[in-house]
């Protein structure tokens, strides 16, 4: 079943894809250019990733 979002949470959703995507572009972009990911991006996958893990641990189910 799908449900309207509301103000709040369509500002929240936004504000997190445009923080998560600004976090992504360099290790995508290093990824794509030279094939690899240097050292200096490997932390921003590991915060990416535990945030990823925090928000499905404390969100939990949804049905």
């Amino acid at each position: 079943m799908t449900r309207r979002f509301d103000g709040n949470e369509a500002s929240v959703f936004f504000t997190a894809k445009i923080v998560l995507a600004s976090a992504s572009w360099p290790v995508s972009f290093t990824l794509g250019v030279y094939g690899e990911v240097f050292y200096s991006n490997v932390l921003t996958i590991w915060i990416a990733s535990l945030a990823a893990l925090f928000a499905g641990t404390i969100i939990g189910k949804t049905d």
